[in-house]
């Protein structure tokens, strides 16, 4: 029969066999911290730069959208302009009947 202390040997060392080596582990896990913050730092200089120039709310693409916009919404309060874009059938009898009821 084994002593204690060979049974003890014998399962520090079949348990130090599978357990991966420290100085693998920590090489890995600084591979992965550094990719990491390459990628946030990539991330962060990517956030940085503009994505409108500056002014670019006085062009007329954005303008004519606000002007779009606009009309839309004096239309959907029931403005003389017309019923709103895209109106269903039913907003635009109502539309019409508002109008024969000012005149």
């Amino acid at each position: 029969m084994r002593k204690h202390s060979e049974m003890a040997s014998f399962l520090t060392t079949l348990i130090g066999s599978m357990m991966e080596d420290p100085a693998v582990r920590d090489r890995r896990c600084h591979s992965h911290l550094r990719a990491a913050k390459a990628n946030a730092d990539n991330l962060k200089n990517e956030w940085a730069q503009p994505v409108k120039h500056n002014g670019f709310w006085r062009s007329s693409a954005s303008s004519n959208g606000h002007a779009v916009h606009a009309k839309f919404n004096r239309a959907s309060q029931g403005a003389v302009d017309g019923p709103a874009v895209g109106a269903s059938e039913y907003d635009t009898a109502i539309h019409a009947i508002n109008q024969a009821a000012q005149a």
